[in-house]
Formats: structure tokens, sequence, C-alpha cells
């Protein structure tokens, strides 16, 4: 599936409407993680922000993707290149994905490398990540078949 059938417009509290023929969004989850209460990926982080300040930004209520935006204009920078912002490894802890395990993260502890957002549970993983470049080949070779479980589960 295309990421740009994933993030479609949507109200605050609304589950997500068909886009171009597809079934309707209920959230991410067969792809990326979905925050359980409000349904948005990176519990309502604005993915863009990820890569314009130190600390995500929270998004604002009428600026939302299944990802909440901060702002219009970055509302319409993931909009035209979603596949840049939106986070790697379905949104799980990269270093646990690198070792063939899914674990979910926090959105708060994120590293940018070669201008992909990569998450991690805690500040261990992080840092083990950041130490090691050949984590996040390791981590994307294995997101295909941890992906696959995730639909199967």
């Amino acid at each position: 599936m295309a990421l740009t059938a994933v993030f479609c417009l949507a109200e605050a509290g609304v589950r997500a409407q068909p886009l171009d023929g597809l079934p309707p969004v209920i959230g991410t989850s067969e792809v990326f993680v979905a925050d359980e209460r409000s349904g948005f990926g990176l519990r309502g982080f604005d993915p863009v922000s990820y890569f314009l300040s130190p600390m995500p930004l929270p998004g604002r209520e009428g600026v939302e993707l299944i990802w909440s935006g901060a702002s219009e204009a970055n509302r319409e920078a993931f909009a035209r290149d979603p596949e840049v912002y939106a986070p790697r490894i379905g949104g799980y802890d990269a270093g646990a994905a690198a070792e063939g395990r899914l674990v979910a993260a926090d959105p708060t502890l994120f590293a940018i490398r070669d201008g992909r957002l990569y998450l991690f549970r805690g500040e261990r993983s992080r840092a083990r990540f950041q130490a090691d470049a050949s984590l996040a080949g390791k981590a994307e070779a294995r997101w295909p078949e941890l992906r696959r479980d995730l639909v199967r589960g």
C-alpha cells in the first residue's frame, strides 16, 4: 500500500473516509502505530516538526491527517511527501526492530538518520542506535517481515 493512500484528511475524532475507492482507513495500525485513543500516529505530534525543531511539536485541532500537524504549512509539506516525514519502521522502536522484535516506541525519543525519522522505546535503545550506524540498515531489512507479522496477528 502506498503511503499516500493512508494519509488522508480527517476531522478530529472522526475516522478517515475512503480515498480513491480504497476501503476506509481506520487508523494505520497495519503499517504504523496509532494512538489507541485518538487514532493519530506519533500520539498526535506533528511529523514535520521533528525535522524543524529540537523536539516534536504537538499537532493542532483542525490541522489533522492521520498524522496531526502543528501548522497548515507542515500539513501541506507532509501531504506533498509523506514518505519523507512518516516515521520509519512503522513508528516502532528501531533498535528492537534491528533485533527482529516489535516494541512500541515513545514519540519523544527519536533520531533523524540519513533524513529519516526513527523512534525508540527508551534512551538506551536510542543511544545504541546512534552509536551503531549498521542498526538502521538492519531494522530496515527486518521491517518487511515484522510488518507481515502485524497483519497476520
